[in-house]
């Protein structure tokens, strides 16, 4: 019961302004982690996707997070329940992966690519995946380490293909991202105050 307070205490604190130290955190789906292979095959046996994120650090910023929130879509022939487990220190987790958890961290994250935790299931033949979505109530959330804790959204980057699933497409997620203003639109802004 505490460490849910101390985790819904982070989440109260945190300041959904949306200009934290991480604008640029990518989430991605990992099988074998740290080397961005989001695709696998199995048949009749154990399948482990890793929640992974990266893209930590922004314009020298050292950014990190202590809290994220998300919700995992699971589709495909699997022989029981799919089991979800935290790999943040702590295990601090408030919901379930599949309508919405939000994980938090008793130390600051900033050290990429960063295993926010696991999905293993028991996977027995076909095609399926696992899609990362937007948690319910947190869409996105991923609160760095400042004190209070300011709000970024994560993009994500890979989905997890399982025997040639059809997982949501990833999305545009360069790192490192650009600043607010481009070179390319910078012409335009100054143009309108001419």
């Amino acid at each position: 019961m505490k460490r849910l307070l101390v985790a819904a205490l982070v989440l109260a604190m945190a300041v959904p302004a949306m200009a934290g130290n991480n604008p640029c955190v990518r989430v991605y789906v990992d099988f074998d982690p740290g080397n961005y292979v989001h695709e696998t095959t199995a048949v009749y046996s154990n399948v482990v996707g890793y929640i992974m994120a990266d893209c930590l650090d922004h314009q020298g910023l050292d950014g990190g997070f202590t809290t994220i929130s998300f919700m995992l879509d699971i589709q495909g022939t699997i022989g029981g329940v799919p089991s979800f487990a935290s790999l943040l220190p702590g295990g601090l987790a408030i919901g379930t992966y599949d309508t919405g958890i939000t994980l938090a961290s008793t130390e600051c994250m900033n050290v990429e690519p960063v295993q926010i935790g696991t999905v293993t299931m028991f996977w027995l033949d076909g095609a399926g995946y696992i899609n990362i979505m937007d948690h319910p109530e947190y869409p996105r959330w991923v609160v760095d380490c400042q004190e209070p804790g300011v709000v970024d959204e994560y993009c994500i980057l890979a989905n997890g293909v399982i025997n040639g699933g059809a997982a949501n497409a990833p999305e545009d997620c360069p790192c490192p991202c650009g600043s607010a203003v481009e070179n390319s639109s910078w012409t335009g802004i100054k143009a309108l105050y001419q």
